[in-house]
């Protein structure tokens, strides 16, 4: 997967999904994530760190 592919990003309190299309996304769980990738992946993402 590539940055420029993405087709939208969305996240809720316990995932982050990366949409390729408006029907396919990669879903990543924040449990699996130290608070440090999290906030590393909002920033390339341009998400607001709001936690």
């Amino acid at each position: 997967m590539y940055y420029n592919e993405l087709h939208k990003v969305r996240e809720n309190d316990e995932y982050i999904f990366l949409y390729l299309n408006s029907k396919s996304a990669y879903i990543v769980a924040k449990s699996d994530a130290t608070a440090e990738d999290l906030t590393s992946l909002r920033q390339l993402l341009n998400l607001r760190d709001d936690k």
